[in-house]
Formats: C-alpha cells, sequence, structure tokens
C-alpha cells in the first residue's frame, strides 16, 4: 500500500482498498474468537469493537466521502453477520461470562446503529471539508483556480516528470491595457471582462489542463 501511494499517480482505488482491508482485518479479529471457542468476546468485546471506530475516523483522511460511506457499510455488515453467526450457530454464547457478561440483542443492535451513525457523521464531516477546501483552491470572481493551487499544482507536475521522463507546458496569458477598462467603464465591467476571459480560457483548453488566476488581468495554464 505505501509502495502505492508513493507512485506520482496512485491507483483510484487505493483509498478503498486501505480502508476495506482495515475494516476486514477488525472483523477477523473476531472470527479467530469464535474459532478459539471464546464467541461472547466477539460479540461482547469493547475493546475489539471500538477499533471499528478508529478504521472509520482513518478513512477521513482520504478525503473522499466514497470511502467513508462504503468502509462503514462494510463495518455494518461484516459485524451484523459475525453477531448473527454467533448468536444462532454457538449456544454457549448465552451462558453468563464473568468478564463479558451474556450476549443480548439489544445491545447488539445499539453496537450496528452507533456504527451506522458513526458513518454518517465522517462522511458529513468529509463532505464539508471537501466543500471548503474546494472553495479555498478558486479565484472567487472567475472560478478558476487561484495562485496557490497553480503553485502546488505546477511543483507537482515537475516532480511527476522528472520521474516519468514526461514533459509538459506551462503558458502566461494577460489582457493588455486592462486597466484603461477599469477607468474609463468601471471596475463592475472589468469584472464581468475577467469573467468572460475565463469563460473563453475554459474553452480553449482540456478539461484536465490547469487554469488559475495568476494575479489581476494574468492568467497561468
Amino acid at each position: 500500500f505505501l509502495s502505492l501511494a508513493a507512485r506520482p499517480t496512485p491507483p483510484a482505488w487505493l483509498g478503498f482498498a486501505t480502508s476495506q482491508f482495515d475494516v476486514a482485518i477488525i472483523s477477523l479479529g473476531f472470527v479467530s474468537f469464535v474459532f478459539a471457542g471464546r464467541p461472547i468476546v466477539a460479540t461482547n468485546s469493547l475493546v475489539q469493537y471500538t477499533m471499528y471506530y478508529v478504521a472509520l475516523a482513518g478513512t477521513g483522511l482520504r478525503y473522499d466521502p466514497r470511502v467513508c460511506l462504503s468502509a462503514g457499510l462494510s463495518a455494518v455488515v461484516q459485524y451484523g453477520l459475525i453477531v448473527a453467526w454467533v448468536a444462532f450457530g454457538e449456544p454457549a454464547v448465552y451462558q453468563a461470562s464473568p468478564v463479558y457478561g451474556t450476549f443480548q440483542w439489544d445491545s447488539q443492535m445499539s453496537r450496528l446503529q452507533l456504527l451506522a451513525i458513526a458513518t454518517v457523521i465522517h462522511t458529513s464531516v468529509v463532505i464539508r471539508s471537501r466543500r471548503f477546501w474546494l472553495s479555498s483552491m478558486r479565484d472567487r470572481l472567475t472560478g478558476l483556480y487561484n495562485r496557490g493551487f497553480f503553485d502546488e499544482g505546477l511543483l507537482r507536475l515537475i516532480v511527476i516528470a522528472r520521474q516519468t521522463s514526461t514533459s509538459f507546458s506551462v503558458a502566461l496569458i494577460d489582457i493588455d491595457h486592462f486597466k484603461h477598462v477599469n477607468d474609463r467603464y468601471g471596475h463592475a465591467t472589468g469584472d464581468r471582462a475577467l469573467g468572460r476571459a475565463a469563460d473563453r480560457l475554459r474553452d480553449c483548453f482540456r478539461d484536465e489542463d490547469l487554469i488559475a488566476r495568476w494575479g489581476g488581468e494574468e492568467f497561468a495554464v
């Protein structure tokens, strides 16, 4: 996983794979208690159960709400299957344990509900964070990327080009005599001119090209 993540362009499925791996490892821990003849530990252990929340919190670092949702659903489904397996296939689980107590359906349903709620919360937080992040990289007037995001993208492209022996082009564009537009017609008209220029740039370049407002009336691609 680390080797794939270190690539200049990591595979798009990597976040899904790592989050599903985290959840599966925790579920396998529950299964190991069942095979070890301790099914009550598989359903009543708080230590093992709370590891699901650690895994769900980690999905937020992928910054993708789809990853959060898929990992949360997997945790709910897998833990639900384990509970059903233990409840219907392991009669000894209903016998009282001095440490872990007895199996109770209301307690297990509460655990499943809490996992579902945690999934919704983590997904909502990531969606909200992405909105702030996306708005912070955009120029409000033109809707293009701002200079800070362009500088980061340029540095990333330089690293990729060196590692993969590929090349890319950079274009710097400005509007001639733009000050005269503001002085003669007003800044509101100047703002509309910048917006029109941004629209023309979007039409002229590809969707995968990085177009940014570099300065006042300057653009970079």
